[in-house]
């Protein structure tokens, strides 16, 4: 991967990181970096062995996960969603079924026993944790 790329999938990776709290698309992200979208899969791919989509969809999680540690919310409502940039509840609760496979009550019982989902496999996370 050209040093050129290489800049412009760490800019990728960042922009995500600092707007996962809004509704965001891996379209979305190559148009505030003025590149093809399709190319910005590839690379972010080649560097990071996720897609930018799959990247999110586990950025998400995570922020859903310190939202439920930190808030110790009572409820799933409108606010989790929106505070993770999805315009429904059944948007968090899709997402947490099919990344962990649990529904977003049973998730959310056992975020608050203390469990971490582990979402990423070990070779990724040195990557993906720069």
């Amino acid at each position: 991967m050209s040093l050129t790329w290489l800049k412009i999938v760490v800019r990728a990776k960042r922009y995500i990181d600092e707007h996962i709290r809004d509704v965001l698309t891996v379209d979305e992200v190559a148009d505030h970096l003025g590149v093809d979208t399709s190319k910005l899969g590839k690379k972010f791919q080649e560097a990071y062995t996720i897609s930018p989509k799959y990247y999110i969809s586990i950025k998400k999680i995570d922020e859903v996960v310190n939202l439920l540690i930190s808030t110790r919310f009572q409820e799933i409502t409108y606010y989790y969603s929106n505070m993770v940039g999805y315009r429904t509840a059944g948007g968090v609760s899709n997402l947490t079924k099919r990344k962990t496979g649990l529904n977003f009550t049973r998730f959310k019982e056992k975020v608050e026993r203390g469990w971490q989902p582990d979402l990423l496999p070990e070779s990724i996370k040195e990557r993906v944790t720069r």
